[in-house]
């Protein structure tokens, strides 16, 4: 039996379907009480709750819909977010970290979560911003589905008038002096490097400015 037709198993259950309508929906009775906001399922092993969850998000009833999953822990996050994207595909989940390498200490800040982080945020204020390879707006080819864990969520993020405010947009065919580009840069805490190896550094060869930035998969 493939993944698909055991998701497919899970996706045609009437327990799935009923997990569907109490969740998502506004006309059913269930939906309007307070214990519409606390639905436990027990007697889960190994993959049976990614499962479940991807066959619910994928109920036409839950579409145009951010999911948000939040497990017990960063191992566990990458466990089940590894699930879901063998079950859903790569570019339909996304995962939110914390930013540092470990936990709480703020001065050891790992660039690539932070790329992370910053993608789920862009899609997030943004539908249509160019996610995993090149990807756009999730909504059209289903829910936007994010994995966390309560150490991630607990680390404060910036509000959409900051990031605004700090964000250098540059269009093609537009001339900007390199000390400026530099300059901007290095106030928004790039670092200046030889090579560019990850999120948060730049380095110039002659007129070329090669840059990482934390929207981009890619230099």
């Amino acid at each position: 039996m493939t993944l698909e037709q055991v998701l497919k198993f899970y996706s045609e259950s009437e327990k799935t379907r009923e997990i569907s309508q109490k969740l998502f929906s506004n006309n059913n009775s269930f939906a309007r009480t307070e214990q519409s906001q606390n639905i436990c399922l027990k007697g889960l092993t190994g993959s049976s709750s990614a499962f479940i969850a991807s066959a619910v998000v994928s109920a036409p009833i839950s579409r145009d819909t951010t999911h948000l999953f939040i497990l017990t822990n960063k191992e566990e996050a990458a466990f089940f977010l590894n699930d879901l994207e063998n079950l859903l595909g790569e570019k339909n989940v996304l995962f939110f970290p914390s930013s540092y390498k470990r936990p709480y200490q703020v001065e050891e800040t790992d660039n690539a979560n932070v790329l992370l982080r910053a993608q789920v945020l862009n899609k997030l204020l943004s539908p249509n911003f160019p996610l995993k390879d090149g990807a756009r707006n999730l909504v059209q080819s289903g829910p936007n589905l994010i994995v966390t864990y309560p150490e991630a969520l607990t680390e404060k993020v910036v509000t959409q008038a900051h990031l605004s405010q700090n964000t250098l947009k540059i269009k093609q065919g537009e001339k900007l002096s390199v000390d400026f580009i530099v300059e901007t840069l290095t106030e928004y805490g790039f670092k200046r490097e030889d090579f560019v190896i990850e999120p948060g550094q730049f380095s110039v060869r002659g007129g070329i400015i090669d840059l990482f930035s934390f929207a981009n998969d890619y230099p």
